[in-house]
């Protein structure tokens, strides 16, 4: 599926911004969403950005509160993705805004794992342990047991950019091993990577060395991007 749509993404945009011109809203946001799975593969960053621009701009055109924080959120995350922190927030505090309205608890919390992402981006990492605390708590009570792990991973990671090391393992350990119990292999490869960079910033460089090598092999087969991208750290700590 994802080949296909590489190949038809031109096609794809081209009907995204037909369907704009022509005032056919419903049909802009509704293609932008369907195309998500696409985002997360291809992370086209460009196209993602412009589509979900297009999207939000629908969506307040076609009057549709739901669609408006989904493209608010996913319009939030490639901003967060490709670094721009300072643009990606006010979409993701909005989408958080509109979450509470309709009482979606495990949305906000969802909400407030990216906030938090964005936030470590920034370079906020006190404030940002209690958003992901907050964020599991909601999480583990709405029976959501591999976001509430996601909730747990992101602390590890704040807890090592404070300097807090061993706070920091014992986050990103349970995390990981909520992820293999759970059977979730693209975040037991991202909790392993996680772990890696927290030792690398404690100076622990052989078990760094490790967890990347671990965090590669679990990456085989499943995204050659980010395979790529832990291959790099293991050559900066070998």
């Amino acid at each position: 599926m994802s080949a296909a749509l590489d190949a038809q993404s031109a096609n794809l945009m081209s009907t995204v911004r037909s369907a704009y011109d022509a005032s056919r809203y419903g049909t802009v946001w509704q293609l932008v969403h369907a195309m998500w799975p696409w985002w997360r593969a291809a992370r086209v960053y460009d196209l993602w950005i412009e589509a979900h621009r297009l999207g939000l701009e629908a969506t307040h055109l076609y009057n549709d509160a739901v669609a408006e924080q989904e493209m608010r959120t996913t319009l939030g995350v490639g901003l967060r993705e490709i670094h721009r922190f300072d643009e990606a927030i006010g979409y993701l505090e909005q989408a958080r805004i509109l979450r509470e309205r309709r009482e979606d608890r495990r949305g906000v919390a969802l909400t407030d794992i990216l906030l938090g992402q964005v936030h470590l981006g920034r370079g906020t990492t006190a404030a940002t342990i209690d958003v992901f605390a907050s964020a599991r708590a909601a999480l583990v009570e709405v029976a959501d047991p591999h976001d509430a792990a996601r909730a747990l991973a992101w602390p590890g990671r704040a807890y090592s950019l404070a300097g807090h090391h061993e706070d920091a393992e014992r986050a990103g350990q349970q995390a990981h091993d909520e992820f293999v119990e759970h059977g979730a292999r693209q975040w037991t490869a991202r909790s392993l990577e996680m772990l890696g960079q927290s030792a690398a910033a404690a100076g622990r460089g052989d078990d760094a060395v490790s967890l990347f090598a671990q965090a590669l092999e679990q990456y085989s087969g499943l995204s050659a991007v980010d395979a790529a991208r832990v291959r790099r750290q293991l050559g900066a700590v070998q």
